[in-house]
């Protein structure tokens, strides 16, 4: 996220315009924006695979 900095919007707002990307840009949002994002974002890992990776991870 920019942190409401106006040279990083900016900055990004002419990434986007000159490269022709339309997707959804995370550095261009608020913090409530990227809450929102991140709370719609479909994970397809069950709670069971996340346990199992974590099980792992710790036993390394």
């Amino acid at each position: 996220m920019s942190n409401n900095d106006p040279k990083v919007i900016e900055e990004e707002k002419e990434k986007n315009h000159k490269s022709g990307h339309k997707e959804w840009n995370e550095k261009l949002a608020s913090e409530s924006e990227a809450a929102v994002k991140a709370d719609q974002d479909n994970d397809p890992k069950s709670v069971k695979d996340l346990q199992e990776e974590t099980k792992k991870k710790l036993k390394e």
